[in-house]
């Protein structure tokens, strides 16, 4: 494919980039196709297991965030959600910017999810501009109108979702600190995954309160 990923051109998608970025992903979420259960450890539904192994390298102030965000996932009846393909991982690295067309690549993750977690995934990482609350929110806006132009979310995903964005960006600070603790990986890259999965969860939470 001829292009380069936005991760690569280190710029965010335009607003009518992120229209068909939000479009393709309603795509992928109407094929019907369920692949092979695979455990991912970033995924959103498995964020209280991955907290528990990452519980212990992490600050009390950030295991009380978290510990609150769990017990409000444990309400969640997740098996009542839509569930459909999702990619799971459609973040800059994966996204890439032809000459006319958006590509995605690396499938390596997709599962059957509850599909709201696609959306999540989407905020947590293209859509994330670490500046303020208004512009979380301003982003969450233009997401729910344009997947809504192809797929009607139900009123449980529209009430779990804000939820599901906080997990996505706890589980990208959470998957970083593993990272770092674990498999010893102290690059620059690593810590700025850090720092970015803390502020984005800080700013999802003032944006949703």
């Amino acid at each position: 494919i001829e292009g380069k990923t936005f991760y690569e051109t280190k710029k965010n998608p335009s607003t009518s980039e992120l229209k068909e970025i939000i479009k393709n992903a309603s795509l992928i979420n109407q094929i019907d196709y369920k692949p092979a259960d695979l455990y991912n450890p970033l995924a959103i539904v498995n964020f209280p297991a991955e907290y528990k192994k990452a519980k212990k390298h992490l600050p009390a102030d950030m295991q009380k965030i978290l510990e609150g965000l769990i017990a409000e996932f444990e309400k969640v009846k997740i098996k009542d959600l839509p569930h459909s393909l999702v990619h799971g991982d459609l973040i800059g690295t994966n996204i890439i910017k032809g000459k006319e067309k958006i590509y995605f690549v690396d499938f390596s993750v997709a599962n059957f999810y509850p599909r709201i977690v696609e959306l999540a995934v989407i905020m947590s990482d293209i859509m994330f501009d670490p500046t303020d609350k208004i512009t979380v929110k301003k982003y969450y806006d233009l997401l729910i109108s344009e997947y809504q132009s192809h797929i009607k979310l139900t009123k449980e995903e529209l009430s779990t979702l804000p939820l599901f964005v906080k997990i996505a960006h706890a589980m990208n600070y959470i998957g970083s600190v593993l990272e770092k603790e674990t498999k010893k990986n102290k690059s620059e890259q690593n810590e700025q995954r850090i720092k970015l999965g803390k502020k984005g969860l800080e700013l999802t939470i003032k944006a949703f309160k």
